[in-house]
């Protein structure tokens, strides 16, 4: 078996995120936001022992770095970054209106103005910004 996952936080490739950058703060409120109800947001860091649990063998972990934004010289990975981005723009409402409003207890305008600042961090291609996705492989004993 094999399962993606992108792990919720932001990095950049010139080291360049601040702590109140937008995208680092849509991470760390989103993981505060799940965390408060039971429900983490990175359920990759028990895979490797529920999937062992569950009888599986052979588990293993990669790590990979994806652009997020166009700036890659790459096009294969200026694609990718522009396929994230642009799907983190359009489903951005959905990731923010209940985990901001409800459980962090915002304002509709407030969680409007914090997401209008997301997406123009997603259009600038300042930081470098990447996300990292953790690809784990497990597989059934033939027992």
């Amino acid at each position: 078996m094999e399962a993606h996952e992108t792990l919720p936080a932001v990095f950049s490739k010139n080291q360049s995120l601040a702590p109140d950058n937008p995208l680092v703060d849509l991470m760390r409120d989103l993981v505060r936001a799940h965390s408060q109800i039971g429900r983490p947001l990175d359920p990759m860091s028990s895979f490797r022992v529920c999937a062992e649990e569950a009888g599986f063998i052979d588990v293993s972990e990669e790590i990979f770095e994806a652009p997020l934004g166009n700036w890659p010289e790459d096009q294969q990975q200026k694609d990718i970054g522009e396929m994230l981005a642009s799907s983190f723009k359009k489903g951005l409402h959905g990731l923010t209106a209940k985990a901001f409003r409800d459980i962090l207890g915002r304002s509709k305008e407030e969680v409007e103005v914090f997401n209008a600042f997301v997406r123009r961090e997603l259009d600038s291609n300042f930081y470098m910004s990447t996300l990292h996705v953790a690809v784990f492989t497990a597989r059934k004993s033939e027992l």
